[in-house]
């Protein structure tokens, strides 16, 4: 017997930690390279052009900071064409590719969005944000057999990470495994206590047993409300 309670909702910001920080890595890797000593036949005028290799890329990553700052501000057309010239120039450049498929993601460009994470993950296996966004792109489809499957990857790759968690959580509840979701989300707010979706989810589930555990529920909908997330006058009502 499945208790009546409306069905769990997905409170989450997506992963710009994982694209900041994935294209920041990028720029340091630039900016460590260092100049070869100049060959003893060195002209009396140093050549100072940069190389063409090294000049594409300082280009490319202009070319990124400037599209992840149009995303950040929520200019999704010019954020995806700017992802989309980086990768003229660097057509392998897995921060783009994450970048670009999160843009698609938002503009419900589901199928475009899958092949550029698929285009990562053939180079780069266990690359767990990769498989978290594909994960969350099969959950928004109401494929919930293949966001499991991507989701445990993401999982696999990155158990420290609480979004892959929380996201598991989820679409584990929504298949009715109320038990090993609540696994998933517990795990999410031990590894971080301010995630305020996963409190919300987690009272959501707790509120779907049978009996429901309100004390429980409670609790977690109030640190979810206290840590910023919108309240929920279905829920709220349980609780009078």
């Amino acid at each position: 017997m499945i208790a009546s309670f409306p069905g769990l909702v997905l409170r989450a910001t997506l992963i710009f930690a994982f694209c900041c920080t994935a294209a920041a890595v990028e720029k340091r890797k630039l900016s460590q390279k260092t100049t070869p000593p100049p060959a003893k036949a060195a002209p009396a005028v140093p050549n100072t052009k940069p190389a063409p290799d090294a000049a594409q890329k300082d280009e490319a990553q202009k070319l990124h900071n400037d599209a992840l700052e149009a995303f950040q501000r929520g200019e999704l057309v010019t954020a995806k064409f700017g992802f989309e010239k980086v990768l003229q120039l660097a057509p392998d450049n897995a921060p783009a590719l994450l970048n670009l498929a999160l843009v698609e993601q938002r503009l419900k460009q589901f199928d475009s969005s899958d092949r550029h994470l698929k285009q990562i993950i053939s180079k780069d296996p266990e690359n767990a944000a990769a498989w978290l966004v594909l994960g969350i792109n099969a959950y928004q489809l109401e494929k919930l057999d293949a966001a499991l499957a991507h989701l445990a990857q993401a999982v696999l790759y990155a158990p420290k990470n609480p979004q892959a968690h929380q996201f598991l959580g989820v679409t584990l509840g929504r298949k009715g495994w109320y038990s090993a979701g609540e696994d998933e989300l517990r795990r999410a707010i031990e590894l971080d206590p301010k995630f305020a979706d996963a409190h919300y989810n987690l009272a959501v589930l707790y509120m779907q047993r049978v009996p429901a555990s309100i004390e429980l529920a409670r609790r977690h909908y109030e640190k979810a409300l206290e840590l910023g997330a919108p309240p929920d006058a279905a829920l709220a009502k349980k609780f009078e």
